[in-house]
């Protein structure tokens, strides 16, 4: 008889070998039973977040396509984050989770990325999102 490995690799959760070996001991024994088997794979998910990035008293805003603004919804932040940042969580909008930041310095030479004051975001956000930046602030 050779050996076998038991070694996982290493895209194999643990919940898979314990069910390879389940599955391996039910076929030696050569029991029939109706098994029900759900297996749930590691895969990283990124979800979409919102980030509220402040720069002193102004707002990172997004700007889309179609000329309005919102707040950027992305799976990563949409600045640098330094290690010593303190990025905050924040009660979930609408099912999504809602990060905040300061930066040092505004972002000035992105096209898709504006700078603006919270009072004036008022004009340029939804609702929601204007009165969510006010409690991220």
């Amino acid at each position: 008889m050779g050996k076998t490995s038991t070694r996982a690799r290493p895209y194999q959760t643990v919940w898979e070998i314990k069910i390879k070996r389940q599955l391996k001991q039910l076929r030696q024994h050569k029991k029939v039973v109706p098994v029900v088997l759900v297996v749930f794979k590691y895969i990283r998910i990124n979800v979409k977040k919102y980030y509220f990035v402040f720069c002193k008293e102004d707002l990172l805003l997004e700007k889309l396509p179609d000329g309005t603004y919102t707040i950027p919804l992305q799976e990563e932040a949409p600045t640098e984050v330094k290690p010593w940042t303190n990025v905050m969580n924040i009660t979930p909008l609408d099912g999504v989770e809602v990060k905040t930041y300061r930066i040092d310095a505004p972002v000035t030479n992105s096209p898709r990325y504006e700078m603006c004051g919270l009072r004036q975001s008022y004009f340029k956000l939804t609702k929601p999102l204007y009165l969510k930046a006010g409690k991220c602030q």
